[in-house]
């Protein structure tokens, strides 16, 4: 059953519940999240729907906009003060459980003061907002994911003491760790069909691959911000930026010994294993369930990702910030197109004779280990090179500007 909920007014604030649940879908899970009655089944009863999962939701978010206060109906009355309206009667009944509901303020509005509220909802004014700016989205959608990790692992814990599901004592994630998501066991098929359109040879043959284990990998590419950590504690030297910023956008001109040595310092400072992902980990995950030439479809379409021809701001002209685009089924950003990403694998010019099990595939069978297999495509590569298929292979040594890598975790 869903445990955040949250409640919006399509006329006022729409565009942002969709980016929002997308982005907290992409860290909590679909099924941890309920928005509106698109989520109910044909036939379902829509009252008797929603008046059951907020019964269960353990944290929800207000979402106000500008027009939020003085929308109206067909007769010109306000809607807040109607007792039939939807989006009052849920934060009635939100309020009126004493769970956390937290005013979520978006599009430059402000936070309304009790006057202004019908009596049954002026208690909503006394809880501190949060605000989501369009300039800061994503680091301002990062400390909410904060607040709402707190308040569902606090919920958890007085409910069933040490089960909390989102924050275990040993499992504290430190600041300078990057964000990962937790990858089932499951099969797919690796690489790409003889007429996938845009394939390259050294994407086959197509075949079956069986991850019979669960891991990690980093939600997002690692960025200048947590690689910086790193290289000003080793006293290495600070990657390059190419003059594009650091922050959030993901570390380029680093070498796969560099992103080993990222790995092996990491590990050292959690007592975790940080290792990079192997090439049949990267694919599965960039997959996410998927057999289309995209994890999102078969036309490369527009926006859906940082390429030369793939229709977003950033196009052949420098890296995007990490999450600027939607995330995959297993929420994770930015695995097509962006910077390729190092991989453990050595290369190999066709898959003949891949182990097919998730191990990385090293020097056996004619691995080429001065060159190691890069994945996903980057911000100057067409469409074609941004399959989730694709595939390539740099010099081990080789450090550029098209280049990062995405951290992963082994049990």
């Amino acid at each position: 059953m869903a445990k955040i909920f949250i409640n919006y007014r399509r006329d006022d604030s729409a565009p942002y519940a969709g980016r929002l649940y997308d982005r907290l879908a992409g860290h909590f899970g679909h099924d941890q999240l309920f928005m509106d009655i698109d989520q109910i089944e044909p036939g379902e009863d829509f009252v008797e729907v929603i008046q059951e999962k907020l019964k269960a939701v353990q944290v929800a978010v207000v979402l106000i906009g500008r027009h939020w206060l003085d929308i109206a109906d067909a007769t010109g009355q306000r809607r807040l003060d109607n007792p039939d309206d939807w989006v009052r009667l849920e934060i009635v009944t939100l309020l009126e459980r004493k769970i956390r509901v937290i005013p979520l303020l978006v599009g430059r509005a402000y936070a309304p003061n009790s006057s202004q509220l019908p009596e049954c909802l002026t208690s909503l004014a006394r809880r501190q907002a949060h605000e989501i700016s369009d300039q800061r989205f994503h680091p301002d959608v990062d400390k909410l994911i904060q607040v709402l990790e707190k308040a569902l692992s606090t919920k958890t814990a007085l409910e069933s003491p040490g089960a909390s599901r989102f924050e275990q004592p040993d499992e504290t994630r430190l600041p300078f760790e990057p964000e990962m998501v937790r990858i089932s066991p499951g099969k797919f098929l690796m690489g790409s069909h003889e007429d996938e359109l845009g394939r390259w040879k050294t994407e086959g043959p197509q075949h079956e691959v069986t991850i019979g284990y669960s891991f990690e990998i980093g939600k997002y590419a690692v960025t200048f911000d947590e690689y910086d950590v790193f290289a000003n504690a080793t006293k290495c030297k600070l990657p390059d930026d190419s003059g594009w910023g650091r922050g959030r956008r993901p570390v380029i001109n680093v070498s796969f010994d560099d992103a080993q040595a990222y790995a092996k310092w990491l590990s050292d400072q959690t007592g975790k294993k940080y290792r990079l992902p192997t090439e049949d980990e990267w694919e599965y995950a960039a997959r996410a369930g998927t057999q289309t030439r995209y994890w999102w479809g078969d036309g490369a379409g527009r926006n859906n990702a940082n390429c030369d021809g793939c229709g977003s701001q950033w196009d052949n002209r420098q890296t995007a910030p990490a999450g600027s685009f939607k995330a995959n089924a297993f929420g994770l950003h930015d695995t097509a197109g962006n910077v390729w990403e190092w991989t453990q694998d050595c290369w190999h010019d066709n898959y003949n004779n891949t182990p097919g099990d998730g191990s990385a595939w090293l020097g056996k069978d004619g691995g080429d280990c001065g060159r190691r297999v890069v994945r996903g495509g980057s911000w100057i590569n067409t469409p074609q090179g941004l399959r989730s298929a694709g595939r390539d292979r740099v010099d081990t040594g080789g450090a550029g500007i098209f280049v990062g890598f995405r951290i992963a975790r082994a049990f």
